[in-house]
């Protein structure tokens, strides 16, 4: 799979996730900081941000730590190669999900509460459903399902 198709199944694995039950109910009985949103309204923003189509998406590469980044205003995503190589679609979904509420509006601005901020709460949210909707343990190794064959999802 090229890079391209990567991030486009990525995108298909937001589109799915956003749409579970599961999901729904994390969002709502999540703790987000730095904002001043009820959770009802993340989560309106989230399904909005996702109906209305993803970012243009440009690849960079750097041996940094930043996996990514958007600029407010734009609807451009920057995804550094390092990341988008090695990670699996589900993985990259969080990230692409982190992105679109930045672009939103969302921010983390105090390091060491960013955890809890809603970009990085949603990420994280869009991620581990994923990773137990998509991806299966074969061998003590994480492997990728094919976006066209999830699976259920186990509670």
């Amino acid at each position: 799979m090229n890079l391209n198709e990567k991030y486009l199944e990525a995108c298909g694995i937001v589109h799915a996730v956003i749409q579970k039950d599961v999901f729904t109910f994390i969002v709502m009985e999540s703790r987000f900081t730095e904002t001043k949103n009820t959770n009802k309204e993340i989560l309106k923003d989230v399904k909005t941000a996702v109906s209305n189509g993803f970012f243009e998406f440009e690849h960079f590469h750097s041996e940094s730590d930043v996996f990514g980044f958007v600029i407010p205003g734009m609807k451009k995503h920057w995804i550094n190669t390092l990341y988008l190589k090695h990670y699996p679609s589900w993985h990259i979904a969080g990230h692409i999900v982190h992105e679109l509420m930045h672009a939103m509006g969302y921010t983390h601005k105090r390091k060491y509460k960013r955890k809890l901020s809603v970009p990085y709460q949603m990420g994280e949210i869009v991620r581990h459903i994923g990773k137990f909707t998509y991806a299966k343990k074969y061998n003590g190794n994480e492997r990728q399902f094919r976006f066209s064959d999830p699976g259920p999802i186990e509670a």
